[in-house]
């Protein structure tokens, strides 16, 4: 292996990959007139984003581990604060018919109230031939 492949690899992870949100009932989540596709742009777990986050829940971890034994409600915050950390952006997203940025706090209340969505990011985190494909010039999304 060619380290600068290796290194391609985190480079590519780092631009993120445009995910399509589907609904619950796994039809295309459209928003808007006309209507468009809800979308969520999300690095992978091959990135430095995601590396970096997953570093400083490390040492989080480690420094309350001392004083305090974690409990499965903060396993559970921190895996989505991890997912949520490689939120690039996102598109379509309303509340009250008003935009609804994309802050971590906001990512994580979506989380929140929509599993499914957190189900299909950590599923495009994961695929990483996805992200060879977008990257490449003959990808209809390059």
């Amino acid at each position: 292996m060619d380290i600068r492949t290796a290194a391609q690899v985190a480079s590519r992870e780092d631009e993120g990959i445009v995910i399509p949100v589907l609904g619950p009932d796994g039809e295309p989540d459209l928003t808007g007139d006309p209507p468009e596709q809800t979308t969520i742009t999300v690095a992978g777990t091959y990135s430095s984003r995601y590396r970096r986050a997953l570093d400083a829940q490390r040492k989080q971890v480690f420094s309350r581990a001392i004083r305090r034994r974690p409990d499965s409600e903060d396993a559970q915050r921190q895996a989505l604060t991890l997912v949520a950390s490689c939120v690039i952006a996102w598109h379509g997203f309303t509340d009250n018919g008003q935009p609804y940025l994309c802050t971590r706090d906001n990512i994580m209340a979506l989380f929140d109230k929509a599993p499914w969505v957190l189900q299909q990011v950590e599923a495009g985190m994961e695929d990483h031939q996805g992200f060879f494909k977008a990257a490449s010039p003959n990808s209809p999304s390059a």
